[in-house]
């Protein structure tokens, strides 16, 4: 035993004595578990985190019935929904805002319930035999291969110039946790939840490609930890801005800040020039919505002087930022998507709730809220927050249930107006730049068609009022 510690010892010595450059030193910890990437998996089936559904390795060893097992436990083990990021907020909103434009934060991770215990303790142990014969040994081969890559492009030096853009430190990173996905490159996603940057990992991929959508959800990390003073200088700045693209501008700026440095800087260091030439190239490269992508891309060259000009995102930074981005969207900036980027849906009955499923389907916003208002003085997601753009769909006879946000004497004149048209949609300014789309049907039927034909057919942001063509079938007046 003595000579088994004295070993040890002079191991431990040596290791400690080895050259730096001889051990591959990474500021981030990677780690790869077969409970992150079932849960992950689980999560993904049941449709509580958007991912690549289509790429699950294990889920062949899921059936629907734990599925929707899981799905059911989910809504005890769910955390409070995070307000997510408004229209240029007023200061009465700012402390009620989270900077982040993204899908929920990732709910299997949480402390599980007894019910959900028991099922991932089963599905564990059907799961072992491909985790432990296939998607460990390559998911280990995938960390080696990424920490090799941060130590190659000095990443050790690099996020804390990051950090320092949003008064963070880099001291403190949260975990990565790399999930298993079949095949090679897709646009696959990550998100971030419960502390941890959960990472889907193509297998057939190199393990480098995943490095700029890791330091894309540490921005992510660090612009949610923003100080209320700099994100209310940031807010202010916006709101001064001059134009007619500030609002969308808002809408894309945390995901084009984190675009424009994971999927923009840190891909540009692992890449020769030349790669990296057709890799910016290619339509959607940086981000999955084409507005963003636009928008990161022509901001990669204002942030890398940002960062080697040092100092916090500031006012200044937010005129530059607003400039380009107009600049790239030219007149992108006007369409009803872009504004309703992020929005809030009222419905003032619960058979709108299809339509308004195809709605959102349409619009594709980063942070949708939906409140069903049964009564009047409801409580929702529009009252709380006065700059949120809405969408509100009701019947003449339910307009009353607007009341708690829409001023009364703006009811009134919908409501005259509805005597005189069947349909019709008004648009109510809010604060912030943004607008209330407020849809009026004389029926549930036609109230919901009318807010279809809003997003497909009426491809601009407008003010006052606008009246829909006919319906399919119907006579004009």
């Amino acid at each position: 035993m003595l000579c088994a510690m004295s070993r040890l010892v002079t191991l431990a010595l040596l290791l400690a004595c080895m050259p730096l450059q001889a051990r591959t030193l990474s500021p981030i910890h990677v780690r790869h578990t077969h409970i992150d990437n079932l849960s992950y998996e689980l999560d993904c089936l049941a449709g509580l985190v958007r991912c690549t559904r289509d790429q699950l390795p294990l889920a062949d060893y899921i059936d629907a019935v734990d599925v929707e097992r899981w799905r059911e436990t989910a809504r005890t083990a769910l955390p409070a929904q995070d307000p997510g990021a408004l229209a240029l907020p007023t200061a009465s909103d700012l402390r009620d805002i989270s900077s982040r434009h993204r899908a929920g934060a990732a709910p299997g991770r949480a402390l599980p319930p007894p019910a959900r215990r028991a099922l991932i303790d089963k599905l564990l142990r059907r799961t072992s035999r491909p985790w432990q014969r296939k998607l460990a040994p390559e998911l280990a081969r995938q960390r080696i291969g990424l920490e090799t890559a941060a130590s190659r492009i000095e990443l050790e030096t690099l996020l804390p110039q990051i950090a320092t853009l949003f008064g963070q430190s880099s001291d403190d990173l949260p975990p990565v946790s790399l999930i298993a996905i079949d095949g090679a490159r897709s646009g696959s996603l990550a998100t971030l939840g419960q502390r941890v940057a959960y990472v889907e990992t193509p297998l057939a991929d190199t393990a480098d490609s995943r490095l700029p959508v890791i330091v894309h959800e540490f921005v992510h990390y660090w612009q949610e930890g923003m100080s209320f003073a700099q994100r209310r200088e940031l807010i202010d700045a916006f709101l001064s801005a001059p134009g007619d693209c500030t609002v969308t501008a808002y809408h894309f700026f945390d995901e084009a800040v984190a675009s424009a440095i994971g999927n923009g800087i840190v891909e540009s260091r692992l890449l020769d020039p030349a790669a990296f030439a057709n890799y910016e190239a290619l339509p959607e490269s940086y981000y999955a919505d084409y507005r963003v992508d636009r928008i990161a891309k022509a901001l990669r060259a204002r942030m890398e002087q940002q960062l080697v000009d040092g100092g916090m995102l500031s006012a200044a930074f937010v005129r530059d930022y607003v400039r380009i981005a107009r600049e790239a969207l030219g007149n992108e900036c006007g369409r009803l998507d872009s504004t309703l980027h992020t929005v809030g849906f009222v419905l003032t009955s619960p058979e709108f709730g299809p339509a308004q499923r195809l709605a959102q389907d349409r619009l594709a916003p980063a942070t949708a809220f939906i409140d069903v208002v049964t009564a009047d003085g409801m409580r929702t997601a529009a009252k709380r927050h006065a700059a949120l753009p809405v969408v509100a769909v009701t019947t003449p006879d339910t307009l009353s249930r607007l009341s708690n946000w829409v001023p009364a004497a703006v009811l009134e004149r919908i409501r005259e107006r509805a005597t005189e048209e069947a349909r019709l949609v008004h648009a109510l300014p809010r604060d912030g730049g943004s607008t209330a789309y407020i849809v009026v049907g004389d029926t549930i039927d036609t109230a919901a068609a009318t807010l279809l034909q809003l997003v497909v057919l009426q491809g601009e942001a407008f003010s006052g009022e606008w009246r829909p063509p006919p319906l399919p079938g119907s006579v004009p007046d």
